[in-house]
């Protein structure tokens, strides 16, 4: 992939103008763009605009484009709304690196069939903002074919709502075999199924699904209840749900069309739906189970404010309004070569760098020999570089971007890598030691991010990091061995 021309926008309207052109693309994350082939014109990047942050007001969350989905992953307010389910969505896409680059403009506005973040936000209550048409629903959105609109923002709207998030894959860093979202809020009741390979589509879930849904909603708190009146809304029988359960799956799994791939048959799929809408639509039961029986009103998920209902406007009718305070003066210039300045392994660095040119070229040209390429994919993790502190990619990530940031690779943390890679050595983990640089930094990102992180987290950020020699068993028990001689905990 080539790229004739670079510009940082200042505005949306100069972004939409520049678009118009067939040969220009947006950049989200730029992670499965740079696995495409041919020459483009202008690389148009939105990274200046302020859409990269996520807004919470009592109503809505209001979601940049540029947000990445790791930003979606620790997000406390998103997590505490879907009850963790929007890090369950993203926390299997490839490893941490990753997660730090995609954004979730470019996970939407590909509306790809293997889309967690796609199937997920169908399962609220989502509109996606546009540049210049305006606001319409995601749902609406997802089945549209693509236009030269830039996407702006998503808006969540809140209510009170309950949702579980469930995926198969083959391996745990694959693409999905099959999504699942199951929700119930103010606007209804709905299986969002994504990956079949088709890119995902919402359908009613079933009457009698419904109803025992709503039961469960309906119980009071436990203390107040007779076990008998528990037993008879459903709270109790166990095998009466899962019939009801299985019921509404096969019911569901015969409406979703299905086909084969790589990753499963069309058999498979139709199988996976079953079980997994059974399993979401258990695990949904006992969020509104516990939010009940636990004491807590249904009214209070929203920590007690929930969306007013209101006529929603057509997309014709809704006042274009998006850039209204973000148009510049003046419009910049696209460029084949651009001047940056960033800080390199601690030292002021300036350069000129071709529009096209990844940040793993750039800093090989600079004898930084610890980034190495294993991949060309974005999956092996050996490129890993700190970018303002936070691990990322550098074979997919454009130099130019790092104008006004921190970059460091290991030539820059020779005390830390060094320090940490003894007990690597020592736990028999370098092997080959061909994964041992990328891994050793995103291992320095994780003991700076955690003080004292779980087996879960240190499995999270070890997938970013491809090992063909071990089982990572050898990495885990450095990991704790270092945490345990920072700690001064000694044998």
């Amino acid at each position: 992939m080539k790229f004739k021309n670079y510009v940082k926008v200042q505005s949306l309207e100069e972004a939409y103008t520049l678009n118009q052109k067939k040969s220009s693309r947006v950049l989200g994350g730029m992670l499965w763009m740079r696995l495409g082939h041919g020459q483009f014109g202008t690389a148009i990047d939105l990274s200046g605009l302020g859409l990269d942050e996520i807004e919470e007001t009592a109503e809505e969350f209001r979601i940049g484009c540029m947000v990445t989905l790791r930003q979606l992953e620790l997000h406390e307010g998103l997590q505490a709304y879907t009850k963790d389910a929007i890090r369950e969505s993203v926390r299997h896409i490839v490893g941490v690196q990753f997660r730090n680059l995609a954004t979730v403009g470019g996970s939407i506005f590909g509306r790809f069939g293997f889309s967690d973040v796609l199937t997920m936000f169908l399962a609220l209550d989502t509109e996606v903002e546009l540049y210049p048409s305006g606001r319409m629903s995601l749902e609406e959105f997802s089945q549209e074919k693509r236009t030269n609109d830039i996407l702006a923002r998503l808006i969540v709207k809140k209510h009170r709502q309950s949702c579980v998030y469930l995926s198969q894959r083959n391996t745990k860093t694959d693409f999905p075999v099959l999504t699942c979202a199951v929700s119930v809020d103010e606007q209804g009741a709905r299986a969002v199924i994504g990956a079949t390979p088709a890119r995902a589509r919402v359908y009613p879930l079933p009457e009698e699904a419904v109803q025992m849904l709503e039961s469960a909603g309906n119980l009071g708190a436990a203390e107040h209840r007779p076990e008998k009146q528990l037993e008879d809304a459903g709270c109790l029988d166990t095998a009466e749900r899962e019939k009801v359960w299985k019921t509404a799956a096969a019911k569901l799994a015969v409406q979703i069309p299905t086909s084969s791939n790589m990753r499963g048959s069309a058999a498979y799929r139709t199988h996976l739906v079953k079980v997994l809408v059974q399993r979401a639509l258990e695990a949904l039961w006992q969020q509104k189970q516990q939010r009940v029986c636990g004491g807590m009103a249904e009214a209070e998920c929203c920590d007690g404010v929930c969306q007013q209902d209101e006529k929603s406007q057509t997309r014709d009718e809704r006042s274009v309004q998006i850039s209204a305070n973000m148009t510049a003066e003046g419009a910049s210039v696209p460029q084949s070569e651009l001047p940056i300045t960033l800080t390199l392994n601690g030292k002021r660095t300036a350069a000129v760098v071709p529009a096209d040119q990844t940040l793993y070229d750039f800093l090989r040209e600079r004898n930084c020999y610890s980034v190495k390429c294993g991949c060309d994919t974005s999956n092996c993790g050996l490129c890993t570089v700190l970018l303002d502190g936070k691990p990322v990619l550098s074979c997919s990530m454009l130099a130019v971007r790092t104008d006004g940031h921190c970059v460091d690779t290991m030539e820059g943390l020779q005390e830390e890598a060094e320090e940490f890679g003894r007990f690597v050595a020592l736990q028999g983990a370098e092997q080959c030691g061909f994964c041992n640089p990328g891994m050793i930094m995103n291992a320095i990102a994780l003991f700076r991010e955690l003080q004292d992180p779980t087996d879960e987290e240190i499995q999270e950020y070890l997938a970013g990091n491809l090992c063909r020699c071990s089982g990572y068993e050898g990495q885990t028990r450095a990991i704790r061995e270092f945490q345990r001689y920072r700690a001064g905990i000694t044998n």
